[in-house]
């Protein structure tokens, strides 16, 4: 068609050039008068001139605008009769509504096919297409339905049928027939049937039904749960899952003739009814299949151990592997539909065999197999001691066994070593292996003797001496828990010859003055109360003095003595009463509740406390024995780090690594003074005194190979010098506690390892001699003091306890 439209165009161009000669065929009009309607367009021409030809056909030739012609819609009219030269034509179908259209007439003799000029209209729309019927009436999704009615459009794409909500397109189209392939999307069974034509649209009164497909067989119709199930038959598109158990289970691969199902593991097994979901509704054939499990009947032996072979009956047993007992693989040897054979292969826990099938759905068989636990025949020794090892001797020993007492160190099949522990009491014992949940069948028994104290020697005894302790029953080898203890507190074994055990007396135990003697060995214990007379100097003073959890600074002022103990809210000043041998308050205040206390000195009446606060500024006051007074002085000039003080002959002094100060009380200010000549980088922890006109400077300064350094200066108050002694008497790692009498130092310090020195340092000689320690245990926090013939220690274990007090007579320090 389009190619005689440019023919004709050809024809009529030629034509034109030679207009004088006679044509042919008549010329031909398209009016202008077109008649939009809702139901289409009625189109107008006409046709005039002299012609020879016969005319065959006449119509109209429409299409959108823009396209050119080249996809046009034409409205034939046929022959026209004599006498007639005008004629119309209403088109209805393939109209869009709201397009603008191209039409022109045309008219064809039996030689030229003529058209007229163009003319435009904008659409309101053809007639609605009209729906008369279609069949079959029961189909299969895929079959091809064939709807007749009218109004349709001669093109595939522009018609489009609903089946409910679905739409498609036809594979061939006309006027008044359709054909189309029910597609696989289609949602219901029974759908409205609807069809739009260039925007009209017409519904069928009758629903289109797909039917239900024919099933011809599942395979298998035995089926394990987790595995597969195919139902083979025709028209099984429109299927969408298999129900079973109330479970929907959705198609994994599907064919018109064929539905793969794959099931879960956790179906149950039993005859099903095949129940099918069919799009919206349920299908319910008369078909069964049956969902089977494997099931083990029997298993011989049911006590088993390594290498026994264990025969499995029951059904279905091919489909099974992994067999385990309590999670131990065993080893397959023959497997048959109805018997497998396995053997153990390691150790195991009494438990019920099981298998898997496919990748994890379990059979528990229901039946124990009891695991042969070892059997103990004897012990060797059977008299023994705690720690020792002794031998099992017995049947069926493996690494894994757990005995109750002790641990086995070494596993062959009928022998084990095993190791006793400390911690066992004497007496008699028994041992049984255990795996998991199981034990031995039998035990056998072994004795523990009891540990007993002979004799012992000397009878008197002081803080280091040594003590040798004859015991009955110890073991051969003392590696685990073992001490020799005097009041509970044990001392250092420093050897052992067989039975005798050689113990040194702690220097730091606090013990009575006849302290018990008690031997140690696991949980066992031999004691004797009273075993010793203490012939130390040293008195404890029966006070506990609950200054724990706070700072306590010490002071001392011609010969009393004054603490300040910094609580979490006050601070409380006390001063030590030798006649009660007790501290009591003078003044509680809370000018140091935001403030550290780094040093203090005395001068004349006052005592003086420097101190800082968390911004580093100085808060320092001064307290007034006399008028029972708190005042503050001036701020310390530098910085406080590592600070340390001396008060002497109405002097007071307080210095930094960097720094050293007079303080003037006149005129409350600070005099630089002589610097400390040091080294060091730092001061602290200080050991500090003063002794008529000079001050003494001690200070921890390094630790090589167990070996502590300090340096010990000496300060002349006259003359502003500083004069290098050397190292200080005694270690100072945790700082120093000294009084001075009759020009002799009494220093006690602590290093970093080392137990708590006291040391008699003449000032005059600068020599040192070892003085006996006070009978406590040695800690940061300590003070040693002197009052109306007795010399004092206070000590306190930690920051958070009492504080403790000792004395000996001075007397008994002299050479």
């Amino acid at each position: 068609m389009r190619v005689l439209l440019y023919f004709l165009v050809f024809v009529l161009f030629m034509y034109a050039c030679n207009d004088k000669e006679e044509r042919d065929f008549p010329s031909i009009q398209t009016h202008a008068n077109v008649i939009v309607e809702e139901d289409g367009v009625t189109a107008f021409g006409s046709f005039e001139g002299g012609w020879s030809s016969t005319i065959t056909d006449i119509g109209f030739v429409y299409y959108l605008s823009g396209t050119s012609g080249t996809d046009y819609e034409i409205v034939s009219l046929g022959a026209v009769e004599a006498g007639v030269s005008d004629f119309n034509a209403k088109i209805v179908r393939n109209l869009l509504i709201g397009a603008e259209y191209t039409i022109k007439a045309y008219l064809t003799t039996s030689k030229y096919t003529v058209y007229g000029e163009e003319q435009h209209f904008i659409s309101k729309g053809g007639k609605a297409p009209v729906i008369a019927g279609f069949s079959p009436n029961n189909v299969w999704i895929g079959d091809t339905l064939t709807i007749t009615g009218r109004y349709f459009s001669d093109k595939n794409d522009d018609n489009h049928i609903y089946f409910g909500e679905e739409i498609t397109q036809p594979i061939v189209s006309n006027d008044s027939i359709l054909k189309v392939i029910i597609p696989n999307t289609i949602k219901t069974v029974k759908s409205d049937v609807r069809i739009t034509v260039a925007g009209k649209s017409s519904s069928f009164s009758e629903k289109l039904v797909i039917a239900p497909p024919v099933i011809d067989e599942i395979v298998p119709n035995d089926v394990l749960p987790g595995e597969s199930l195919r139902i083979k038959g025709h028209g099984l598109l429109s299927v969408k899952s298999l129900i079973v158990d109330q479970q929907n289970f959705p198609v994994v691969i599907k064919s018109d003739t064929s539905l793969l199902f794959t099931l879960t593991y956790d179906i149950s097994p039993g005859s099903k009814n095949l129940k099918l979901m069919m799009l919206d509704e349920l299908l319910e054939p008369e078909k069964q299949y049956n969902v089977i499990l494997p099931q083990i009947t029997s298993v011989q032996p049911q006590i088993a151990w390594i290498d026994s072979v264990l025969t499995v009956k029951g059904t279905h047993l091919d489909r099974l592997t992994n067999f385990q007992i309590g999670g131990i693989p065993l080893q397959e040897i023959t497997k048959t539909d109805s018997l497998v054979t396995l053997r153990v292969t390691a150790v195991f826990n009494s438990e019920t065999l099981n298998a898997r099938f496919r990748y994890n759905g379990d059979i528990d068989s229901g039946l124990k197999i009891t695991f042969n636990m070892p059997v103990i025949t004897s012990i060797t020794p059977a008299i023994t001691h705690a720690g020792e090892t002794i031998e099992l001797t017995g049947e069926r020993f493996f690494y894994g066994m757990a005995p109750s007492i002790g641990m086995l160190t070494e596993v062959s099949e009928n022998k084990a070593k095993l190791t006793l522990p400390w911690m066992i009491p004497a007496g008699r014992h028994s041992i049984d292996l255990s795996y998991m949940f199981d034990f031995s069948a039998g035990t056998v028994e072994f004795t523990i003797p009891p540990i007993k104290i002979i004799d012992y020697w000397p009878k008197e005894i002081k803080r280091g001496d040594t003590v040798s302790v004859i015991v009955e029953n110890l073991p051969e080898y003392l590696a685990g828990y073992y001490a020799v203890a005097f009041d509970r507190r044990p001392g250092y074994v420093m050897a052992r010859n067989g039975n005798e055990l050689q113990c040194i007396v702690p220097y730091d135990a606090e013990i009575g003055n006849n302290p018990s003697l008690s031997v140690h060995i696991g949980s066992q214990e031999d004691i004797i109360e009273n075993a010793f007379v203490l012939t130390e100097k040293w008195e404890k003073v029966d006070k506990n003095f609950a200054m724990s959890g706070g700072n306590c600074c010490f002071i001392e002022m011609d010969g009393a003595h004054y603490l300040l103990f910094q609580d979490q809210h006050y601070s409380s000043l006390k001063k030590f009463d030798s006649s009660a041998e007790d501290w009591f308050q003078l003044s509680r205040t809370d000018l140091f509740n935001e403030s550290n206390i780094v040093t203090t000195f005395s001068i004349d009446d006052d005592l003086y406390f420097i101190s800082y606060n968390s911004s580093g500024e100085n808060l320092n006051y001064k307290y007034s024995i006399s008028n029972n007074e708190w005042s503050r002085i001036a701020g310390f000039p530098v910085e406080m780090d590592g600070s340390f003080s001396f008060s002497n002959q109405g002097r007071g002094f307080v210095g930094t690594i960097n720094s050293f100060f007079e303080y003037d009380k006149v005129n409350d200010s600070w005099i630089t003074r002589q610097t400390l000549p040091t080294t060091h980088y730092e001061v602290r922890n200080t050991l500090n005194f003063s002794h008529e006109n000079y001050a003494y400077l001690g200070f921890y300064t390094s630790i090589v190979n167990r070996i502590e350094y300090n340096e010990f200066w000496q300060y002349n108050m006259d003359t502003d010098e500083w004069i290098d002694l050397g190292g200080a008497p005694v270690n100072v790692y945790t700082g120093g506690s000294v009084f001075t009498k009759d020009n002799i130092a009494y220093i006690m310090g602590k290093g970093y390892e080392e137990v708590g020195e006291f040391k008699a340092y003449n000032l005059n000689t600068n020599k040192a001699r070892n003085l006996p320690l006070p009978p406590t245990q040695w800690a940061q926090y300590y003070q040693i003091f002197y009052e109306n013939g007795y010399v004092y220690f206070m000590m306190r274990p930690d920051f958070y306890s009492g504080w403790s007090l000792f004395k000996i007579a001075i007397s008994e320090l002299y050479e």
